[in-house]
């Protein structure tokens, strides 16, 4: 699709354009399952991820492989993205169709910062959860929808939450994470 192609090659002024005038953001394409998001995480173009992350986009629909945006982004070593996503809400404990995690696949790269940024952040949701947020705030952002696969509540689908708007600020913990450019 024109977005997934704008989004893979970087050009966030046509991202743009394309979700004003109501592309797909969640369209998938049919032999991998990668949708614009993933492609634009992969690739570590940060503003084409703002740009749909700042309206209503799947954040952790997964590739067939069952790999998700955040997985591929600390795999690849995109800290700003990582950054992004993880502010947005997406999921650290979605799991691919090979059990592995985000954290597992940041640490099959290797980038310390990376690793550091994902358990920084399971640890403040942790501590959110300890706080009074509930588990459903440690499995996800406390945002709803993010729950394993046969571990949700009624009405909710795991891995398939909605993106918070990127104005909902900082990540569960309170505070910004990494420093680092991707």
């Amino acid at each position: 699709t024109p977005l997934y192609i704008a989004a893979q090659e970087g050009h966030h002024d046509c991202v743009r354009t394309l979700l004003l005038a109501g592309a797909d953001v969640d369209h998938a394409r049919p032999s991998e399952g990668a949708t614009a998001l993933y492609i634009a995480a992969q690739n570590g173009h940060s503003r084409c991820v703002e740009e749909m992350l700042a309206g209503q986009v799947l954040i952790d629909k997964p590739m067939h492989d069952g790999s998700t945006p955040l997985m591929i982004a600390c795999y690849m070593s995109h800290v700003r993205v990582v950054e992004l996503l993880l502010r947005a809400g997406a999921s650290l404990h979605v799991l691919d169709h090979r059990n592995r995690s985000a954290l597992d696949w940041a640490k099959r790269r290797g980038d310390a910062l990376i690793i550091a940024l994902v358990q920084e952040e399971i640890a403040a949701r942790g501590a959110a959860a300890l706080r009074g947020g509930g588990m459903l705030d440690w499995l996800g952002s406390g945002r709803g929808g993010n729950c394993l696969p046969g571990n949700c509540l009624p009405g909710q689908k795991g891995g398939q939450a909605k993106a918070a708007p990127l104005s909902a600020g900082k990540p569960a913990g309170g505070k910004p994470v990494g420093s680092r450019q991707g």
